[in-house]
């Protein structure tokens, strides 16, 4: 019939890879969060309730997919989005939506052989949302974009998050020195806590390098500032290259003489 539109179903691997790429990023958007957090020096309730949130917005991001105008950036990136089964010409519904990536969720490897094997290229989410998903930008054009960005992707995914965490490891060893470091004891009568952004660079390559920390110390009696530098050689430990305090900003640092290898 003259005039009418003509849909192509989306291919099963721009689909799998599109998923594949959605699914890289939620776990890209934790392993950049969460070292972040558990490395922090905020106190612990709040870690825990921070840890909580990242979780119910990566969550919240996941079974929210493809609400926008049926594509996630995933099948943005492969030319490919959700539409009504009933009507090709509608985007799917919120609760169609969710009911598809929950399903999804759930029953992935199911899902996945459901879809490597149905004739229609759907799977049990499409079915139970009555949604269909097609080629709004067909060739290889699409797909060959599609595979740079998740090839960009996979390498993030490796690459930043070991780079947090070990940001995060190395924070953790700096505030536990301090805690039991006896100069800095007996100058705020009892380390309590520390504050929430410590000033932190770091330079150095694979596991070693050079850390510096400016980090706000809180005591029974009273803060102070610390800074500490460590350096370690690959693998080895941190050792501890010098550690300074002093009682407000406008007074000079003092060393502390007993910096040492922990």
């Amino acid at each position: 019939m003259l005039g009418q539109t003509v849909y192509q179903l989306a291919s099963k691997t721009s689909r799998i890879f599109s998923g594949l790429f959605d699914v890289l990023l939620i776990m890209l958007f934790l392993g950049m969060f969460i070292p972040l957090i558990t490395g922090s020096t905020i106190h612990e309730t709040t870690k825990i309730v921070l840890f909580i949130l990242i979780i119910a917005v990566a969550i919240t991001l996941y079974l929210g997919k493809d609400s926008v105008k049926g594509k996630s950036l995933g099948k943005w990136l492969f030319g490919i989005e959700v539409r009504m089964g009933r009507n090709l010409k509608e985007f799917p519904e919120k609760k169609q939506v969710f009911i598809r990536n929950l399903i999804l969720a759930i029953l992935t490897i199911i899902e996945f052989a459901v879809l490597i094997f149905n004739k229609k290229t759907k799977r049990i989410g499409d079915m139970a949302g009555d949604t269909v998903v097609i080629a709004v930008k067909p060739g290889t054009a699409s797909v060959l974009k599609g595979l740079l960005s998740l090839g960009l992707l996979i390498i993030m995914f490796n690459v930043l998050p070991m780079f947090i965490a070990n940001q995060s490891a190395v924070n953790q060893f700096a505030t536990n020195y301090i805690e039991q470091d006896e100069t800095i004891n007996e100058m705020t009568g009892g380390v309590e806590g520390f504050g929430s952004f410590p000033s932190i660079s770091y330079s150095g390559g694979g596991n070693g390098g050079q850390y510096e920390s400016f980090i706000d110390v809180e005591g029974e009696n009273q803060d102070i500032n610390v800074n500490i530098v460590l350096h370690r050689e690959g693998a080895q430990p941190w050792d501890v290259v010098s550690i300074a305090y002093q009682e407000n900003h406008e007074q000079d640092w003092t060393m502390i003489a007993d910096a040492h290898e922990e």
